[in-house]
């Protein structure tokens, strides 16, 4: 079956690409709704450094998923003769090979055919592109996840005819949408980019930091919905809860200390995973192997 894809944005800020005869695009909840085919390369153990990672090109996928979620709402066009023309066209697939449709299959590639002309006036077409898989992706999900299972082809046909004819009647809402708060977004991610990749717990597909909802969740989606492993990933089995976190010294032993000074309030979450991504470099690493140090050595005191 043909179906169309994309080479996201490449670690060098390349081009988009449009392919052809790859798997079907689709997205991960776990993964900050970032679209993914199934032939992405992901890692979070990026080569160079963190800055040149997490560079504003890198951050595009993240923020056209994450974009894209609040702006849908707010462009609600339709395109009424479309419905019936990709119908019409559906009744014939379903008679030619009426077990193989796949609703999202069509509704993407459906679609994303016409992102190409979309985004031939575009000043950035690279951004452009990117923007139109979003709108794309998040329809043809939308309309496609609440497909029953037993729904015959011409119902599985309407419901990616649903969700294709209104990508189509609003990308140009959902890009122009995009577009506004792209700087802000990209803003937002580059900090929390080179916490996580400091720490080798953010995931970078393609070059692309995925903005994860929940890190572990998305590397297991990833395998399993997709069958891409994430190499370099570092699932921290310590636990850290207000400030106290517990880690595995060398002989097995638990130790738990406060990373917060004193009289100073614990940290939150987020900032936990930045300090402990900073707790791995220069002075804080060697007080860090005193500590366990002396607590293998059994002073069983943290200080």
């Amino acid at each position: 079956m043909h179906r169309s894809s994309w080479l996201l944005v490449a670690l060098t800020g390349t081009a988009v690409v449009f392919l052809t005869q790859s798997a079907r695009a689709d997205i991960s909840s776990d993964c900050g709704g970032a679209v993914f085919n199934g032939n992405e390369t992901c890692t979070a153990d990026v080569s160079g450094s963190c800055d040149i990672a997490c560079a504003p090109p890198n951050l595009q996928v993240a923020c056209d998923a994450q974009l894209e979620a609040s702006c849908t709402g707010g462009c609600t066009a339709t395109l009424p003769m479309c419905q019936a023309s990709c119908e019409g066209g559906c009744s014939d697939k379903c008679t030619a090979n009426p077990g193989t449709f796949d609703c999202k299959s069509d509704c993407s590639a459906t679609c994303q055919g016409t992102c190409s002309g979309a985004c031939s006036s575009a000043a950035d077409q690279t951004t452009c592109a990117g923007q139109c898989q979003a709108s794309c992706s998040a329809r043809c999900n939308t309309q496609c996840s609440g497909t029953p299972p037993t729904a015959d082809c011409q119902g599985q046909c309407a419901l990616s005819c649903q969700g294709s004819c209104s990508a189509q009647a609003n990308l140009s809402c959902d890009i122009n949408c995009q577009a506004m708060g792209s700087a802000s977004c990209t803003a937002s991610l580059t900090e929390k980019c080179k916490g996580g990749c400091m720490a080798h717990t953010a995931i970078f597909c393609n070059g692309n930091f995925i903005n994860a909802t929940d890190a572990n969740a998305c590397v297991a989606d990833l395998k399993s919905l997709f069958h891409i492993e994430v190499s370099g990933y570092s699932s921290s089995s310590s636990g850290c809860d207000g400030g106290a976190c517990e880690a595995q010294a060398a002989a097995g032993e638990s130790v738990s200390c406060s990373m917060a000074p004193a009289g100073e309030p614990p940290l939150s979450g987020a900032a936990m995973g930045i300090g402990a991504a900073a707790l791995g470099l220069g002075a804080a690493r060697r007080r860090r192997r005193a500590i366990l140090s002396r607590k293998i050595g059994g002073a069983g005191v943290c200080g």
